[in-house]
């Protein structure tokens, strides 16, 4: 081929398409690129999600203590009505409904009390006639634990309207012998269960109200329940909780303790106050 037939073949346009065109070991050098920076993205993708649902949690919690600080203005300083005093035997710290106690005034339903009318969740039966709480999420923690919501998980029934999971740490006081049983948190080597049910009772330190429910199989180990998630033998990297005094936000695990210990091994955490 002659000179002249060499160069009709090499055009412009022929010129730009052979510039324009990547060698594979420039699309590997891309793909790699791409790979390191996904690599450096998505734990901080990670991390920004799981702040922003701890957020969305305290955000919630706030409207929790909000909602019982008005109430207990509503109700001579008390705290929403969670039973009396003298119980010989434990409590669960989620539980928001108990009925058919013999002694009526252990009978208690946050659900009407505080939930409906201070947080405008609504209360209607379901198919079975049952009733049922509508728009409750507010109630429930939006961690990793929120799968723990519907549908029922691993027999733990009746969380449309009995169980939350947040804590309500207002618990009913206990009688000596059942304190000694399962109460956990001490005050000068004693163990000391605070009355926080009249908030204007309430001795100084931060205690907290509401927070999420954390919880472990085994005393500091075993399987772990948390705002982290269920099911989980690794240590919660903390919790939520909401205070008397209003606020609310994040305490790593560091800052939490158990406070209160149901049937042989399990013990529920709260920030220590």
């Amino acid at each position: 081929m002659n000179d002249l037939s060499r160069q009709s073949f090499d055009t412009p346009a022929r010129r730009r398409a052979t510039r324009g065109a990547f060698t594979l070991i420039e699309l590997l050098v891309v793909v790699s690129i791409i790979a390191l920076l996904i690599s450096i993205l998505l734990p901080a993708l990670h991390r920004a999600r799981d702040e922003a649902k701890r957020i969305v949690d305290a955000t919630q919690l706030k409207q929790l203590i909000t909602a019982s600080v008005t109430y207990s203005v509503e109700n001579k300083n008390y705290a929403p009505y969670r039973g009396i005093i003298d119980w010989t035997s434990w409590h669960w710290p989620h539980e928001t409904y108990l009925s058919g106690i013999s002694t009526a005034s252990k009978n208690y339903n946050l659900n009407k009390s505080l939930f409906e009318p201070y947080l405008g969740i609504g209360l209607e039966p379901d198919a079975s006639g049952n009733p049922d709480r509508q728009g409750d999420e507010i109630v429930f923690c939006n961690g990793g634990i929120f799968e723990y919501r519907y549908p029922d998980y691993k027999g733990w029934a009746n969380y449309g309207y009995r169980y939350i999971t947040y804590q309500y740490y207002v618990q009913p006081l206990f009688t000596d012998t059942a304190r000694n049983n399962y109460w956990l948190h001490e005050r000068n080597g004693v163990k000391y269960q605070p009355d926080l049910t009249n908030f204007s009772d309430i001795r100084a330190g931060r205690w907290p109200i509401w927070g999420c429910m954390t919880l472990s199989t085994q005393p500091g180990g075993g399987t772990w329940l948390s705002h982290d998630g269920i099911d989980s033998e690794q240590q919660p990297t903390g919790m939520n909780a909401a205070y008397f005094d209003g606020s609310a936000g994040w305490s790593p695990f560091n800052e939490c303790e158990p406070y209160l210990k149901l049937g042989n091994s399990q013990q529920w955490y709260w920030p220590i106050p």
